[in-house]
């Protein structure tokens, strides 16, 4: 990005809250039923603690943000940085969320 007299903008955000919700396919979800002395239970969204979900998590960000990344936004994991132009930091903030929507 080349800067031409403009005051440059970054932004980070942290996307850890969307780990919870990726819907798990319900013909996945009997693989990680557990056991409480109330019940068997099983979930509906990824949890945090299974062993590929920052794989997973990390793939769908990056397939929702395609067309944006290396233009005003950097992923890494479940950390975003918009970046750019001041004046552009709101359109490029709007677009961000309107994807997560």
């Amino acid at each position: 990005m080349e800067n031409v007299g403009g005051q440059e903008a970054y932004l980070l955000i942290d996307g850890f809250s969307g780990y919870h919700q990726i819907k798990i396919a319900p013909e996945d979800r009997s693989k990680i039923i557990f056991a409480t002395k109330w019940g068997f239970f099983q979930y509906t969204v990824m949890p945090f603690g299974l062993k590929n979900v920052p794989v997973i998590f990390s793939r769908v960000v990056v397939a929702a943000f395609k067309e944006y990344i290396h233009k005003f936004i950097e992923v890494y994991f479940d950390d975003w940085t918009i970046f750019g132009l001041a004046k552009h930091h709101m359109v490029s903030l709007q677009l961000m969320i309107d994807t997560c929507r």
